[in-house]
């Protein structure tokens, strides 16, 4: 993820997955009260712009 996105994916197929992929690194998140909502929010947070419902923004680091 990024600040300065100029690249998204749509993640709506595989969000459930990284929701148990996320819980599995406890270090990162620790114990999050709303670990689900917290991630759906920052999914969509690209979508009305590029008209998905789910997406994880990125800055494609290319020469």
């Amino acid at each position: 993820m990024s600040d300065h996105v100029d690249h998204v994916v749509d993640i709506a197929a595989t969000f459930e997955r990284k929701i148990r992929a996320v819980r599995e690194h406890a270090s990162q998140f620790g114990k999050h009260p709303d670990l689900e909502g917290f991630l759906h929010r920052l999914a969509e947070r690209h979508t009305s712009t590029h008209h998905i419902a789910l997406a994880e923004g990125f800055k494609r680091l290319v020469r």
